[in-house]
């Protein structure tokens, strides 16, 4: 199992600068095993959406994110090492949203441990 950091730093305090370093290395990162999950920034602000229940607005042209925190945290949970996902809105997260977002990034039980 990979470890798996939820960076949920305030927003304008360097947020943005580290995930633009993370984003601009991500081969390299990826090449040390580290493991930004998404295919773009825009997936970590996406999920934060879907995690924390905001409703999409009919005008915004982008598809639904209904979804797109499993999607990380799955892909997180698939990491050879590490994983990093960040934006700075998980820090909106009330309690019951960050539980399920710990909940989410354990892994998953084994077959030979149900009841």
């Amino acid at each position: 199992m990979p470890k798996v950091f939820l960076h949920i730093g305030e927003p304008k305090t360097g947020t943005t600068f580290l995930q633009q370093v993370m984003w601009r290395n991500r081969d390299e990162l990826a090449a040390e095993g580290v493991v930004l999950p998404g295919h773009h920034p825009q997936d970590h602000y996406r999920a934060s959406q879907d995690l924390r229940d905001i409703p999409k607005l009919a005008s915004d042209p982008a598809g639904s994110w209904a979804g797109e925190w499993d999607i990380l945290a799955r892909q997180a949970r698939q990491a050879p090492r590490v994983a990093v996902i960040s934006h700075e809105l998980f820090c909106a997260a009330d309690a019951q949203q960050a539980d399920r977002a710990m909940r989410s990034l354990e892994p998953a039980p084994s077959s030979s441990m149900a009841a």
